[in-house]
């Protein structure tokens, strides 16, 4: 009779175990369902100041643009919903860049010290509209503006390990080096 009761209950136990697992298992599938298209979902583009080509196609360091802004049209002309991330080797850029509205964008530099943007004093370094855009691993310099010589910001910025200097505001305006836009914000990690 006990053994009958605890056949019963392995019985039981058994099928409660294959059950949690099963849920678990169901659970972990959910996730990959979920967490796999949002990562497939972000682009990267490559940009290399000395060796790219503006006419390639950017999808690779080996076809990378040569200049970021090419690779800022490219991400605008995709699906702007969907985080872009340009990848941007060592090199000097003379640009100015604009970012356009609605653009959720990762810009990485190699580091601080070798991939610099240069201004060229004709405007802000860089002016981004809106949208959401994290500066990474660069140096931004010879900005010339009444707001933000080096960074106009009218979106949400973060800036990472990151150099702005070397920029001017025009005399007799209120600017900075970065500007962030009222009721917008710029943050420094």
């Amino acid at each position: 009779m006990l053994d009958d009761k605890l056949a019963i209950f392995n019985s039981a136990t058994d099928r409660e175990e294959k059950t949690v697992k099963s849920r678990k298992l169901t659970c972990v599938v959910a996730l990959m369902l979920f967490a796999v298209p949002t990562a497939l979902a972000t682009t990267t583009f490559y940009v290399n100041g000395l060796t790219g080509n503006d006419r390639n196609n950017c999808l690779s360091a080996s076809t990378a643009y040569k200049t970021i802004g090419h690779a800022i049209l490219r991400a605008a002309s995709s699906n702007r919903a969907l985080p872009h991330i340009i990848i941007v080797a060592a090199a000097t850029y003379t640009e100015n860049l604009t970012i356009p509205a609605s653009l959720n964008l990762t810009i990485v530099g190699s580091s601080a010290t070798s991939t610099i943007v240069n201004g060229g004093r004709v405007g802000p370094v860089v002016s981004i509209s809106s949208g959401k855009v994290t500066l990474s691993g660069m140096t931004f310099r010879n900005g010339l503006s009444a707001d933000g010589g080096g960074i106009a910001n009218g979106g949400t910025l973060t800036l990472n390990n990151s150099i702005v200097s070397g920029n001017t505001v025009d005399a007799g305006s209120c600017g900075a080096p970065v500007m962030a836009a009222p009721g917008r914000h710029a943050r420094r990690d």
